[in-house]
């Protein structure tokens, strides 16, 4: 049973939180899946939509006068605190994590160079599938796309309606042309963000125009949901990371607005969230599942290799128990977070509070 919720109440801001986090939850899920080696038109899929999600809900969440008042140098500040000093911290104990790997794979002849272009990010890139993107060995090149995309949208979200369609049609230009010239991918996906950054004035609008109470029945976001996805299977690949939009940015822009919104209308809307103190708490540390993702990749695939092929086990006979067990696995380093932080508040700088 769905019923639109109501938000002048304290229970209701409690709720709100709890169900922006549930979809926060099911997107870092999703993330996790769609790194995994499964079924492409899934995995394919889960492109399509999951990385704006995250720029979407920060646009919904935004607070201007809040923002309007402290200024553009406290946003930054705040915002720096929350994605950059985590992004820093993070890419050196993944490498830590990964020195095992170095040492199976005889590079620490040039470990050095490694940790540098990992953590650094400046005006280097290698060529991945035909394109051109900076070298990480985590997926927190989200964190920094997400800070500049932060900072572009305070300019957007600051400027009369029709400077935010000038502005916001500039950003999308830049990428067309960027993608024409073939250009590499810029230093922490500066290009990028600036297309994060209509994501996050998409969302912030949702919330401004009250697109969501004015969908009065679940038939409207199942259709959304459906076109949505019709539309993702029909479009080429889609993955910000590599810059890649599929057939056209404004057709990626226009599956992942409604995929978003969908969403986001049936977790508000819906009485009982499936597994709901789960995905929550997967969507409030997102930052550690977001850091560990790729190094437990490498190690899980790693074992694989070196018991899985022996025994003649087909990879795609464990990607799937992996998946779980992998999940299981941030599950717990969440909670022995959450014993370090109860410890030392000290420790709460690894997830930006």
């Amino acid at each position: 049973m769905f019923l639109l919720q109501e938000k002048t109440n304290t229970n209701g801001i409690k709720q709100r939180e709890e169900w922006i986090d549930y979809l926060r939850g099911i997107g870092i899920v999703l993330m996790v899946t769609g790194h995994a080696s499964i079924w492409y038109p899934l995995h394919k899929w889960i492109l399509g939509f999951h990385m704006p999600l995250f720029f979407v809900l920060s646009g919904f969440l935004f607070n201007r006068q809040k923002w309007s008042e402290r200024g553009l140098g406290k946003f930054a500040a705040a915002r720096f605190r929350s994605y950059i000093i985590p992004y820093f911290l993070w890419c050196a104990i993944c490498f830590i994590i990964n020195l095992p790997l170095f040492y199976i794979n005889n590079r620490y002849s040039n470990m050095l160079l490694v940790a540098i272009k990992n953590i650094g990010w400046i005006a280097f890139s290698i060529k991945v599938d035909g394109v051109f993107v900076p070298l990480n060995c985590t997926a927190l090149w989200f964190l920094t796309c997400f800070f500049l995309s932060q900072l572009a949208f305070y300019l957007l979200v600051n400027c009369k309606p029709l400077w935010q369609c000038v502005l916001a049609a500039v950003f999308i230009a830049i990428n067309y042309v960027m993608n024409y010239l073939k250009t590499p991918v810029l230093p922490w996906h500066l290009d990028v963000a600036l297309i994060g950054s209509i994501f996050i004035l998409i969302g912030y609008h949702i919330k401004e125009k009250r697109l969501l109470d004015k969908i009065q029945t679940i038939i409207v976001p199942v259709l959304m949901i459906i076109t949505a996805s019709v539309i993702i299977m029909w479009n080429d690949k889609t993955d910000m990371y590599f810059r890649q939009y599929g057939k056209d940015l404004l057709i990626f822009l226009i599956q992942t607005s409604l995929m978003c919104c969908a969403l986001m209308w049936v977790c508000r809307s819906i009485h009982t969230l499936y597994l709901k103190n789960l995905f929550c708490i997967f969507g409030r540390y997102s930052i550690i599942v977001m850091a560990l993702n790729v190094a437990t990749n490498l190690y899980a695939r790693r074992v694989y290799e070196f018991v899985g092929r022996r025994i003649g086990v087909n990879l795609r006979w464990v990607e799937y128990p992996l998946l779980f067990i992998s999940l299981a696995f941030y599950f717990l380093v969440i909670l022995l977070y959450q014993k370090l932080v109860a410890k030392n508040e000290k420790f709460s700088i690894l997830t930006g509070k």
